[in-house]
């Protein structure tokens, strides 16, 4: 292997860790950990230096072995190897593979903490369903969407909802419902099973009962509950009924107790963050403080240990475990995902770089509308002026940029009124990517992490409960 014939890729970042190198492609989106030690003997032989001559014939075999792996993963190339532009230019061809349609902008709930913020009906309400028909036509046509969102408002106030399901089902791979739950009666369930959705995502705030209410309304919390009964007796399986909770100051305290609650009513869970947005940007108060916010991370991990969820892109969250091998399988990323990987189109076919946009008057975040011919190519040029790790202040310098990436912009937008600012939780996303760094390639990396986030953020106790006074009054002031 000549050194002449290797460089870097110019799609590799170097992040330091003092006694550990991590590499990150950004192409490959993946990444190599090694010890500093090693590293520096790779500097040395790249720049056509002699330190390899102090190494033994095996540990020089070991050396070239570890140099064709990273020439084979891509970490190394050939001088003359043409790479690929940049990044960004890249990235912009992607197309997303998700997709919130906004079906309706009526809701029959007034829920303070609302990032929608939809008008208020009991009643059923009328939709235009050649419109519908034209997006959900369009949407597929131009884009790569796969998964399809159907949110509101309540989509099930519209009283063409069957028709959208029925034509969004003709049209995309995966289609899911969100709904409060409260109009899913016995016939409606039927209806629901008939239609073949995939999944129901029903809004469940807490496992108590007063919790829920005090967020949602009073009655609300049984009333969810009769519709998952319902939905389980036309024949709804646990995977296709999944609870989300918002998390925010009122119910953060019940967190812990929710996994075992999803597991008692048979379903799956989620977690979504509060957005200071809509209805939520006149209660700020719902808002986590950063020691809730490190006692939410903490509490996540305690349940990750022993069962895998869904945690929504809003919080800013992106790594997953396997619990067979107890590994962490972090994710690369060099932003938020909008645009990428989510969009939001609106009722009216405009489109926006994600759901959370949904009630924003902001007209420079409408991309364009889904109607439209050039759509895609205005899609690809707010990618191309999106900016990545590299460009958001507070991230240019940080270590963990390339795990963290960025955490969710639209957080930074409702804080800043910029994507370029950093997010609101940086200090804790810092934290929180050191752990995983320094606990990967550990035996059980998992339970490393565990015990490392615990000593990062300097918990009192493991329970949540410990510190449910505290947080109970707050949620009584909320």
């Amino acid at each position: 292997m000549e050194k002449k014939n290797l460089k870097i890729d110019k799609n590799v970042r170097i992040l330091d860790f003092k006694e550990e190198i991590v590499l990150v492609h950004l192409k490959n989106s993946s990444f190599i950990k090694l010890k500093k030690e090693g590293w520096n003997f790779i500097e040395d032989f790249l720049s056509g230096g002699d330190k390899l001559n102090i190494l033994e014939v095996q540990e020089k075999e070991k050396f070239y072995a570890l140099l064709e792996y990273l020439k084979n993963k891509k970490y190394l190339i050939a001088e003359y190897f043409d790479i690929d532009s940049e990044i960004k230019s890249r990235s912009s061809e992607r197309l997303p593979e998700n997709a919130y349609y906004e079906v309706t902008k009526y809701c029959n709930l007034k829920c303070k903490f609302c990032y929608a913020n939809p008008r208020f009906s009991l009643q059923r309400v009328k939709g235009d369903i050649n419109l519908s028909t034209k997006i959900l036509t369009e949407s597929a046509k131009k884009l790569n969407i796969k998964n399809l969102v159907l949110t509101g408002g309540e989509p099930l106030l519209r009283e063409d909802i069957f028709d959208i399901i029925k034509l969004s089902k003709e049209k995309f791979e995966n289609v899911i419902l969100t709904t409060n739950g409260i109009l899913i009666n016995k016939d409606i369930a039927k209806k629901l099973k008939n239609s073949e959705i995939d999944i129901i995502s029903i809004s469940l705030e807490s496992p108590e009962k007063k919790i829920h209410d005090r967020l949602r309304g009073k009655g609300t919390f049984d009333k969810c509950l009769e519709a998952i009964k319902n939905l389980k007796d036309v024949g709804f399986s646990k995977e296709s009924i999944n609870i989300c909770a918002t998390i925010n100051r009122t119910n953060l305290w019940t967190l812990e107790r929710f996994r075992k609650f999803a597991n008692n009513l048979e379903v799956t869970m989620s977690f979504s963050l509060f957005q200071p947005a809509g209805r939520g940007a006149i209660h700020p108060s719902f808002k986590l403080s950063g020691s809730e916010f490190s006692n939410f991370l903490f509490i996540l991990w305690e349940d990750l240990r022993s069962e895998t969820f869904q945690v929504d892109s809003s919080t800013g969250l992106n790594i997953f475990h396997d619990k067979l091998s107890k590994k962490m399988v972090p994710i690369i990323k060099n932003r938020c995902g909008m645009v990428e990987k989510v969009i939001g189109i609106k009722e009216n076919g405009d489109v926006v770089p994600c759901h959370l946009f949904f009630s924003v008057d902001d007209k420079t975040l409408i991309i364009g509308n889904i109607l439209e011919e050039s759509i895609l190519n205005k899609m690809k040029i707010f990618l191309r002026n999106l900016p990545s790790v590299e460009e958001k202040d507070n991230c240019k310098e940080c270590n963990v940029r390339y795990f963290c990436g960025g955490g969710c912009y639209a957080s930074s937008y409702f804080k800043y009124g910029s994507f370029y600012k950093p997010h609101p939780n940086c200090e804790e996303f810092e934290k929180y990517y050191s752990c995983v760094i320094k606990c990967l390639g550990e035996k059980d990396e998992v339970q490393c992490f565990y015990e490392a986030l615990f000593n990062s953020f300097n918990m009192e106790s493991s329970s949540c409960v410990s510190r449910k006074s505290k947080m109970d009054q707050n949620s009584e002031n909320t």
